[in-house]
């Protein structure tokens, strides 16, 4: 039976053991062991191939480690992770629980990965975990600058760069990208055909720079001059309108699909495309190549800091403080009383909590200023905290003594 699951704490060991211990309530015997690709328990702790599957977990807090209950047990070292390092105690006495013995000394007896038994070119293996860090170190900061976030992840793979020596300007598509981008004040996409050569792409008004690099590497492993367009502006025209005029895209540059779709809308049209079905043969040289694109598959480049993209990025995950009342066109604005000037009954005590509770629903424009953040005012006709939203002001809400 083989328990399998997308990702960590999915329930994959919880399963298993339940599963043990229903068999053994029923007579049956049975066991368990697991496949762990990485880290690779026969290499050295440093090697780049066990780094860079801390850089592949660096949202999970993961370690690499030397499993002290193997070297305790058997004398030999071995590499294993912090999260089975600290489970295996509990799984150990579960073990004894339902079986009477646990039939493992270590979390690396558990496992059966024989994958370091299959390197045959290390120094090739060394490589490649070295590009993998570097990605993952961009991948990282893609993220941070999407969510706006702290950047943790990202700095703790620069440490696991460090580690193996490698800096991001490494792999062989970053500089030319960013050369294009420093030049042109845009962002910029590069990629390393199979032979070596790298082709470069930049944004335009018609094009981002995804787009733009994919065209001009097929036009390079088709032979076809430089200043030569294989898709005619008249057939990027009904895209775009397509994607801001119904779609509401507020980016009308073609992304890499939608570059794809356009020369088969060109041939549905009847236009003269010559060097058409040339790339589309040529297509097959771009697959597995390296690249480097700042906007992740061409779906628009992350926004700089103070422009209206990234202000929206930053709402998406901070609620603003609360700003005065802004009544919509032809409404007037609400007048809300102050809590210090609602009627007082009889019960001093009862009116001051009465009147703390109400303060937060009756918020005046010059105590706005103290609000914190994430505090969302009831009822009050204000802006929403989601940026965009138009509401007209909320009637005013009524105190009512309830002795």
């Amino acid at each position: 039976m083989v328990v399998t699951a997308p990702g960590p704490g999915s329930g994959k060991m919880a399963t298993c053991l339940s599963q043990i211990y229903h068999d053994h309530q029923r007579g049956i015997s049975s066991g368990y062991a697991k496949f762990e690709t990485f880290p690779i328990w026969n290499l050295p702790l440093d090697h780049p191939v066990n780094i860079a599957y801390e850089a592949a977990t660096a949202d999970l807090d993961d370690v690499n480690m030397i499993d002290p209950f193997h070297l305790a047990a058997h004398g030999v070292q071995t590499v294993n992770y912090n999260r089975d390092v600290e489970v295996f105690p509990v799984l150990s006495r579960l073990f004894e629980e339902i079986l009477g013995s646990s039939p493992y000394a270590s979390p690396t007896d558990m496992g059966v990965n024989m994958a370091g038994n299959c390197i045959s070119d290390d120094e090739v293996c060394r490589q490649a975990a070295c590009q993998e860090i570097i990605r993952r170190y961009y991948r990282a900061l893609v993220t941070e600058k999407r969510e706006v976030i702290t950047p943790v992840q990202s700095q703790r793979i620069a440490l696991l760069m460090a580690k193996v020596g490698v800096s991001k300007e490494d792999r062989p598509v970053v500089p030319p990208a960013l050369e294009v981008a420093e030049a042109t004040g845009e962002p910029a996409s590069a990629i390393e055909l199979p032979d070596g050569r790298i082709v470069t792409g930049k944004t335009s008004a018609l094009l981002g720079c995804s787009s733009a690099m994919l065209l001009n590497a097929l036009k390079l492993l088709a032979g076809i001059d430089d200043d030569v367009n294989l898709l005619a502006p008249a057939s990027i025209e009904p895209i775009q309108k397509l994607k801001t005029q119904r779609l509401g895209s507020r980016n009308p540059r073609l992304h890499t699909d939608e570059v794809l779709i356009a020369p088969g809308r060109v041939r549905q049209r009847g236009r003269q495309r010559p060097q058409g079905p040339r790339p589309a043969r040529d297509a097959a040289g771009l697959r597995g190549p390296h690249l480097h694109d700042p906007g992740l598959g061409g779906r628009g480049h992350l926004p700089r800091p103070g422009s209206p993209g990234h202000q929206r990025a930053r709402l998406r995950h901070q609620v603003p403080v609360p700003q005065e009342v802004r009544p919509g066109a032809g409404h007037p604005p609400a007048v809300r009383p102050h809590p210090d000037t609602l009627p007082r009954c009889g019960w001093s005590h009862r009116c001051a909590e009465v009147t703390e509770r109400t303060r937060a629903r009756y918020i005046l424009p010059n105590e706005m200023s103290s609000c914190a953040l994430g505090s969302v005012k009831v009822r009050t006709g204000g802006d929403s905290p989601r940026p965009g939203r138009i509401q007209r002001p909320a009637d005013q809400v009524e105190l009512l003594d309830r002795r």
